[in-house]
């Protein structure tokens, strides 16, 4: 039986394809194929025009292709692929069309099924139903659809077994950062925080060994040697780096890792710092969030800015001088307690402090919509001082976000679709937005380049990490950027379209 899985990221919420590989795809496809599918994926999809899609499916779908499928980390959107389910939908009416992920229920595509969350054994539930007239479980989501609940009805965590497989007809590059997962699951429970799988108590790991055969397979493969990480915290218990970096360091390579990294437990863990360096997780996103201490104890960051801060900039100077570093600060407008004036204090701070790092200024989100209700602000904000507005504002946040070119992860998507106008004695959502606005207006003149971009940076423009440590934005070529990574997504493209001429043909 046959799949196909089209998936990708758009670059800084436009229709430009980001040249970014989509890791969700990818493993959901591993898993797949050891139950006996043969899945494709078919990546950069915001690259493809529909005559390039048109053509590559033709060359694909046979009698034993079962279902499309759709899926990214964000929600991503275009005409054409709007235009390209929608000939799926009148050439094909047989196979069914799935939309996957963290947020499906937000993506604008018209699906026959929605799989939410982790979607591993959701998907294969699912499949089982649509060949085998298996029962699965599903419930209504917004306007009607058929939504499987993953997390929820059929979890895929902890799994130990987390191995992404690549296959020859995926076309990785050596110079390319992939992304892999160490376990899924957040032993915190932060007040702001959306992510379903919160206050996990248990080992929610995948095993050593299952990493370091994925790892040594794509070095051997492809040449790879630079990933990101998934997990929501990679140094929540210090167990959990030792014993992943005891496998690591046998690797024939030395890896270059980027992942989230909670801000007070590096500073207060010292003894944590050798071993990331000896796994080679030296790319940190610290979500600090505030620096007001009030807001910090009502999300659940109590560490005080005044340890806090100098910690920071300790740690920054340590793995600089025994290692390479690279971090992300992302702070939220409009958390509770938050004031204009601490806010101030804290964007002060960055750019005289974290120059050439990344700093990162989100808007506080509540979403409205049950399946992404999950954190206890969104689920009695109430409680937290916050209401929804007399007038709805966020018509105008949408058009807010359009300028704003370094947010493609949080906003005009989910907020178009789920948002709370809210408001409290401080401000408006309105207000923060035009904070945020203003933040980014001269960002490039003392920001870096992000963890999560770095790797793209680096293979378009041949260039070594250190070419872009100690740089602002502004310092870097991004029209050359641009263009050599558009350059990379056509040549895939290209390659995509050729395979069945110039290779075997493994389809069932």
């Amino acid at each position: 039986m046959h799949g196909l899985i089209l998936t990708g990221f758009n670059s800084h919420s436009t229709d430009q394809a980001s040249g970014k590989r989509t890791a969700g795809a990818h493993r959901i496809a591993t898993y797949l194929r050891q139950h006996d599918w043969d899945i494709e994926v078919i990546e950069f999809v915001m690259a493809w025009n529909i005559e390039q899609l048109k053509e590559l499916s033709r060359s694909r779908i046979t009698n034993k292709t079962i279902f499309v499928g759709f899926g990214g980390t964000f929600p991503i959107w275009s005409e054409t692929i709007d235009a390209y389910f929608e000939w799926i939908r009148k050439t094909y009416p047989n196979i069914k069309i799935i939309a996957g992920g963290q947020v499906s229920n937000l993506y604008k595509i018209e699906a026959d099924w929605y799989v939410h969350g982790f979607g591993e054994r959701a998907l294969e539930a699912l499949l089982k139903h649509i060949v085998g007239n298996e029962t699965v479980k599903w419930q209504f989501g917004i306007n009607g659809r058929k939504v499987i609940n993953g997390n929820l009805d059929y979890p895929s965590f902890p799994m130990k077994d987390l191995s992404i497989k690549y296959e020859d007809r995926d076309f990785i590059l050596p110079s390319e950062t992939l992304t892999t997962e160490l376990g899924r699951g957040c032993v915190f429970n932060c007040s702001f925080c959306n992510f379903p799988i919160l206050g996990v108590k248990t080992d929610h790991t995948r095993t050593a060994e299952n990493l370091y055969t994925e790892l040594a397979d794509n070095y051997e493969r492809f040449g790879v040697t630079k990933y990101i990480i998934a997990d929501e915290t990679v140094n929540d218990y210090s167990e959990k780096l030792e014993k992943f970096a005891k496998v690591i360091k046998d690797l024939p390579f030395r890896p270059r890792m980027y992942g989230f990294a909670r801000a007070d437990l590096l500073v207060s863990r010292r003894h944590d710092w050798d071993t990331m360096i000896e796994m080679g997780f030296v790319g940190h996103h610290y979500g600090i969030e505030s620096t007001n201490i009030k807001t910090l104890k009502t999300i659940g960051k109590g560490l005080k800015p005044e340890i806090l801060l100098p910690g920071l900039i300790e740690v920054r100077n340590y793995f600089k001088k025994h290692s390479e570093y690279k971090s992300d600060l992302s702070l939220i407008a409009g958390l509770p307690y938050e004031t204009k004036e601490s806010l101030q204090e804290t964007l002060s701070w960055t750019r005289t402090n974290w120059k050439s790092e990344c700093t990162i200024l989100f808007p506080m989100y509540i979403p409205k919509i049950g399946l992404d209700r999950n954190s206890r602000i969104s689920n009695d904000y109430s409680k937290y001082g916050y209401r929804e507005t007399q007038y709805d504002y966020l018509p105008e946040i949408r058009e807010l976000y359009k300028k704003i070119p370094t947010q493609y992860g949080m906003g005009e998507g989910l907020l178009q679709a789920t948002g709370l106008s809210w408001e409290n004695d401080e401000w408006d959502i309105r207000d923060v937005m035009n904070i945020v606005v203003n933040f980014y207006k001269d960002h490039d003149e003392y920001s870096g380049l992000s963890i999560w971009r770095i790797g793209e940076y680096e293979a378009a423009l041949d260039l070594p990490h250190d070419a872009f440590v100690d740089k602002t934005m502004k310092q870097i070529d991004h029209q050359l950027f641009l263009q050599k990574s558009k350059e990379f997504v056509n040549d895939y493209i290209e390659k995509k379209l050729n395979w069945t001429k110039n290779e075997t043909d493994i389809r069932t």
